[in-house]
């Protein structure tokens, strides 16, 4: 659930930062945001399949919940990287 609410915050991110400084299709931006930050987030589940990431899980409530939410927070660093190095570049090139 909170996956899809940060998708949906990032796409609204890259598309008023692209809408803001005049790049040609804003929805291409927004949609390369959203997949970044889901691509992120599924490979780091898909990581989480492991049998040493599952019993890691079953150690602590805290480490267990930490894990699954550092999916998300690496899917945002993922998508910060790509609006600082991709977006942002783009605009100063035009």
């Amino acid at each position: 659930m909170i996956e899809g609410i940060l998708a949906i915050a990032v796409a609204v991110w890259f598309y008023q930062t692209a809408m803001r400084m005049k790049v040609a299709e804003p929805l291409k931006w927004a949609a390369m945001g959203a997949g970044i930050y889901y691509l992120t987030v599924f490979l780091w589940v898909w990581f989480n399949q492991s049998p040493v990431m599952e019993s890691l899980h079953h150690q602590s409530l805290g480490l267990g919940v930490f894990i699954h939410y550092l999916g998300s927070a690496l899917g945002l660093f993922a998508a910060w990287l790509l609006h600082r190095y991709g977006l942002m570049v783009k605009a100063r090139g035009k």
